[in-house]
């Protein structure tokens, strides 16, 4: 990734228009803005800006600069929320910010402690100190509760935090769109799988994106929703694939369906009520069940169908798992049954791994799509990869 000085003072030409007036609203001068941005180009491999009367950007420039604005948008956001008035004394006091800064800043947070986070980055005990104090002293706040073997972050040192991820992840995309434009796809991104989608569906899209961006690296993190979806806040996930959570939309997170899906009862191949002419609630009622975890969309389905089987209180209760592949190792070790998404159960229903049973699930349809920040930008190989998601 570039330097952020070196970002400072691009943003701050395209913004002004020239470098006479970017060095005076930034206070850097003339000579010091030019030998940056003659390093940042040289080491892009482009030209950004057509000099003449003013300096515009080239093509170039406008991709590259599309997502170091953003990048600055939330560095300047985690500097308001933190620094408050003196902020809003200081507009450019973003500007400041340097990449020692944030790497020492996150590795603390991240370790937990001066001494961990020194060891992590390489450094001294006392240059990760002191870098982390000089931020401090520069946003006029405490970042963190501070005790001599650990750090915790407080609200104001969250924000930042949360924040200036996102910005560092917009900086290193910034060079990825670089790269895309000249016909290089060779960047790296995230994806959170909820479970639904980890046995076909993503397997299947990952498969045929891997076939046209051979060069593009995707990491695919598993995990419940809250995790997946602090991590996406933080920028480490671009996006959440899975059943989509009703009422999540706001001002922070973006919802797009991409299809329809619907549960269904399965159980072990051979199972005694699969070979039944017609399943009634009897028939189901007399075997033992697994559910989905709770909080997961689909349980507040299961434990109202549950509940209508009626089953008595001194037969055996279900055993709840999130696992998939538990989840499918009780059900071929016994004559448990439960409640699945189609999609989930297709490879195993194909494979004779498992069967379906034969009672339709009313009105089980769920909507199966990814969710976003808000106001995020794909690149186009992810966007690529959405596409074909559904």
């Amino acid at each position: 990734m570039a330097t952020l000085r070196s970002l400072h003072v691009f943003d701050s030409i395209c913004l002004f228009g020239s470098i006479t007036e970017a060095s005076q609203q930034i206070n850097l001068s003339q000579p010091a803005m030019t030998q940056s941005l003659n390093k940042l180009e040289t080491a892009l491999g482009v030209s950004l800006f057509q000099r003449g009367k003013g300096m515009t950007c080239t093509e170039a420039g406008t991709v590259f600069h599309r997502r170091t604005r953003s990048g600055m948008n939330h560095l300047q956001q985690a500097v308001l929320q933190a620094a408050g008035r003196t902020a809003k004394d200081n507009p450019h006091l973003y500007r400041q910010i340097s990449n020692s800064h944030l790497s020492c800043l996150q590795a603390v947070f991240e370790a937990g402690s001066f001494k961990q986070a020194a060891q992590g980055l390489g450094l001294t005990l006392s240059t990760v100190h002191r870098t982390f104090r000089s931020l401090e002293a520069l946003l006029d706040i405490n970042l963190a509760d501070t005790r001599p073997n650990s750090v915790r972050r407080n609200a104001a040192g969250e924000a930042f935090y949360t924040l200036s991820k996102l910005a560092a992840r917009e900086f290193r995309q910034a060079t990825s769109d670089l790269e895309g434009w000249k016909g290089n796809y060779e960047e790296s991104f995230t994806v959170g799988a909820l479970p639904l989608v980890q046995s076909s569906i993503l397997p299947k899209a990952l498969i045929a994106f891997s076939q046209e961006f051979p060069h593009v690296t995707v990491v695919v993190v598993d995990g419940i929703y809250n995790s997946l979806l602090r991590q996406m806040k933080r920028g480490e996930i671009d996006y959440i694939i899975g059943a989509l959570r009703e009422g999540e939309q706001s001002e922070m997170i973006e919802q797009t369906p991409l299809f329809d899906d619907t549960l269904i009862v399965v159980g072990r191949v051979g199972h005694p009520v699969s070979k039944l002419k017609k399943v009634t609630e009897r028939d189901l009622a007399a075997y033992p069940w697994v559910m989905p975890r709770k909080g997961s969309p689909s349980r507040g389905y299961f434990d109202a169908f549950y509940a209508d089987l009626k089953r008595p209180s001194r037969l055996q209760c279900p055993i709840e798992t999130g696992s998939f592949s538990v989840l499918r190792g009780l059900l071929q070790q016994s004559d448990r049954l439960s409640t699945i998404s189609a999609q989930q159960a297709r490879y195993e229903l194909d494979n004779n791994l498992l069967t379906q049973i034969d009672y339709p699930l009313q009105q089980s349809a769920r909507r199966i799509g990814y969710a976003n920040r808000a106001g995020w930008q794909p690149s186009l190989p992810q966007r690529r990869f959405l596409q074909l998601l559904g």
